[in-house]
């Protein structure tokens, strides 16, 4: 029964085992680092905001709350105490529970929104500059600005995982 057109019918294939899924690990200091990261672009934006002529501020000032979900202010208080949590959990010690994982729930539900807001910065820009090199300084600080934004969600979503 086992042979066909004469000779044996080789066995099936080993089946290999199925790939472990990808298990995220948490890294407080990575993650720490980053949020102070994300600080500095906050900062630079602030910066930027303030070199644009009187009346056009309160206009962008309310172009980035409404995209990035937090006023300049607000997200600098989230940022602010996610580091302090953060640092706590990089330095080993003990970490309230429940303001980090509110502060890291908050992140997580406004770091696309933040994306969102500097993805669109090249664009606006442009609409206002036909200087090619400020331009291209645009774009190559926001790419730089959203890989920190995307570290920074993955670190988070990392600790969010239940192990």
């Amino acid at each position: 029964r086992g042979e066909q057109d004469g000779g044996p019918v080789p066995p099936p294939p080993a089946e290999e085992p199925a790939a472990e899924p990808a298990v995220l690990v948490f890294d407080a200091a990575g993650a720490l680092a980053l949020a102070q990261q994300l600080g500095g672009v906050l900062a630079e934006t602030e910066a930027e905001l303030a070199r644009l002529p009187v009346f056009v501020r309160p206009l962008a000032r309310r172009g980035f709350r409404d995209l990035a979900g937090l006023t300049l202010p607000g997200w600098s208080a989230l940022l602010e105490g996610l580091v302090g949590l953060l640092g706590l959990a990089a330095a080993g010690r003990e970490v309230p529970g429940e303001p980090l994982a509110e502060s890291v729930e908050a992140a997580l539900g406004l770091l696309p929104k933040l994306a969102a807001y500097y993805r669109q910065t090249p664009q606006q820009t442009a609409r206002f500059t036909r200087d090619e090199a400020v331009r291209r300084e645009v774009r190559e600080a926001t790419a730089a600005w959203l890989e920190v934004i995307d570290r920074l969600a993955t670190a988070l979503r990392a600790w969010a995982v239940p192990l």
